[in-house]
C-alpha cells in the first residue's frame, strides 16, 4: 500500500527515514559529452550548433547556449556545442565510441545489480541464521538461565506482538522510499534501490508476515493457488514503481507476474522447458484476457495514445500478451485437447487471432507483434502437420527427419536474419 501512496505523493516519506544510500548528485549523462538521445534532440542539437557557428553577437550566443543547457540538463560551452558535438554524433553509431561503451558498461552493471538484489533477498535470512550460530552457542553456554528466563521469552513476545514484523516492514519502506527520493536523472539507480526494498518486502517480509499471521489460512489453500496469489501480490507491489520510473523492465516484471497469477506456469526438465497451464479454466481465462490486452494496447499504439500510467506496460503487454495468447490457442487447437466435434471451432480460435494480429501489426507498424504472430503461425502449421502425419500413420522417422530439417533451416535463417528475432521484443 505504501508504494501506491508514494505514487500519488512521491515525497510523502521524505524526512521520515534517514538516507540509507547517499544522494547521487551526478548522473551518467552529466559526465559524458553532450549527445542526443533521440532523433528530435539530434535535430535540435544540430540546429543550435549551426546557429552558434553563424552567430556573432555574444547575447545571441549566450541565448543559444542556455537553450542547449536546458536540453542537456547542465551547462554547455561553445566549444562543446560547435566542436565536440559533431564528433560525438559521428561516434554514436560506432560501438567503439565513449557514449556506446559507457552506456554498455552501465547496462552490464545494472544487470549485476539486479542479480545482487535477488541474491540478497534470497540469502539474507539463511545467512543471518548461519552467522548467529556461534552467538547462539555462547548464549546457551554462558547465560543459559538468562536465555531461558529473559532473552528467549522477550524475543518470543516481540515476535508474537509483531515488533520484529513492524521493524522489517519499516526497513523495506525506508529502502524503497530512498529510491523514490533519488532525482529523476538517476532513473536506473533509483529504480534498483526501490527494487531492493520491494524484493525484501516480497520475499522475507511477505514470508515472515505469512508465517506469523496467515499460516492457518495458508494451509487451507492448494499450492497452485498460493503461487497465483503470491504472483498477484508481486504485480500489485511493483506497479507503482513501474509507473513512477516509467520503467519498461519493471513493466515486464508486472505483466509476467500477472500472467502467473492467471495460471501460467512452467517447469524445467532434462534439456527442455515446459510452459503451459495446469487447469482448463486458467487456460481459457488467459486466452481471453491476453486477446483483450493485445487488442487494447495495439489500438492505443495505432491511435497514438500514450499515457503515463500505461506507457511502462505497453511493450510487455504486446509481447507477453501475444505469446501467452498464442500458446493457449495452440493448446486449444490441438486435436487431443477437447472432443473431436469441437475441433474446427478450436482451429478458428487460432486462425482468426493470427490473421487479425498480422493485419494490425503490419497496418499499425508493430514489428514485434508481426514477428511473434509469424513464429506462432509457423508452430501452428507444424502442429497440424504432426496431427496429419499421425492420422495417416506415416513412418515416425520421416516425421523426425522433416522436423529436424525444418528446425535446422529455421536456426540458419535466425542467424542470417538476427533483426527478425530482435524485432519480436521491439
Amino acid at each position: 500500500m505504501s508504494n501506491w501512496y508514494m505514487l500519488r505523493n512521491p515525497l510523502a516519506f521524505v524526512g521520515s527515514f534517514p538516507d540509507i544510500f547517499s544522494r547521487m548528485q551526478t548522473s551518467v549523462k552529466d559526465v559524458l559529452p553532450i549527445h542526443p538521445t533521440d532523433m528530435m534532440s539530434a535535430w535540435t542539437y544540430g540546429r543550435l550548433s549551426a546557429a552558434a557557428e553563424a552567430a556573432t553577437d555574444p547575447d545571441v550566443i549566450q541565448k543559444i547556449l542556455d537553450e542547449a543547457a536546458q536540453l542537456a540538463g547542465r551547462k554547455v560551452s561553445l566549444d562543446e556545442l560547435t566542436v565536440q558535438l559533431p564528433k560525438i554524433i559521428t561516434e554514436l553509431d560506432s560501438p567503439h565510441g565513449i557514449i556506446s561503451r559507457t552506456y554498455g558498461l552501465f547496462s552490464l552493471i545494472n544487470i549485476f545489480w539486479l542479480f545482487s538484489i535477488a541474491g540478497i533477498s534470497v540469502s539474507i535470512g539463511p545467512a543471518v541464521w548461519a552467522l548467529l550460530a556461534p552467538i547462539r552457542r555462547i548464549l546457551k553456554k554462558i547465560i543459559l538461565i538468562s536465555w531461558r528466563r529473559v532473552i528467549k521469552p522477550t524475543l518470543e513476545k516481540l515476535h508474537s506482538w509483531g515488533v520484529f514484523e513492524a521493524a522489517l516492514w519499516a526497513g523495506c519502506l525506508a529502502i524503497t522510499s530512498d529510491g523514490w527520493k533519488q532525482h529523476s536523472s538517476h532513473t536506473d539507480a533509483g529504480k534498483l534501490i526501490s527494487l531492493s526494498g520491494i524484493a525484501l518486502a516480497c520475499l522475507p517480509g511477505f514470508g515472515y508476515s505469512t508465517l506469523l499471521n496467515g499460516l492457518k489460512l495458508l494451509n487451507t489453500i492448494d499450492s497452485d493457488t498460493r503461487v497465483q496469489l503470491y504472483a498477484t501480490y508481486i504485480a500489485a507491489t511493483l506497479t507503482p514503481l513501474a509507473i513512477h520510473r516509467n520503467s519498461t523492465l519493471v513493466g515486464y516484471f508486472v505483466v509476467s507476474a500477472l500472467y502467473v497469477g492467471l495460471g501460467l506456469s512452467g517447469s524445467a526438465g532434462n534439456l527442455c522447458w515446459c510452459i503451459g497451464f495446469k487447469r482448463k479454466d486458467a487456460l481459457e481465462i488467459t486466452n481471453a484476457l491476453s486477446a483483450l490486452s493485445v487488442s487494447s494496447f495495439a489500438a492505443m499504439h495505432i491511435m497514438g495514445v500514450n499515457t503515463r500510467y500505461l506507457s511502462p506496460f505497453r511493450s510487455a503487454a504486446l509481447v507477453m500478451g501475444s505469446i501467452t495468447h498464442f500458446i493457449s490457442a495452440l493448446i486449444i487447437a490441438n486435436k487431443f485437447f477437447q472432443r473431436r466435434r469441437d475441433y474446427w471451432k478450436n482451429q478458428l480460435r487460432m486462425i482468426v487471432p493470427l490473421l487479425c494480429s498480422l493485419t494490425v501489426s503490419y497496418v499499425g507498424n508493430i514489428p514485434g507483434l508481426a514477428n511473434t504472430s509469424t513464429v506462432f503461425g509457423s508452430l501452428y502449421a507444424v502442429e497440424k502437420y504432426i496431427e496429419l502425419h499421425d492420422e495417416l500413420k506415416w513412418d515416425g522417422w520421416v516425421l523426425v527427419l522433416l522436423l529436424s530439417g525444418l528446425t535446422y533451416k529455421t536456426s540458419l535463417l535466425a542467424h542470417q536474419n538476427p533483426e527478425f528475432i530482435a524485432a519480436i521484443f521491439a
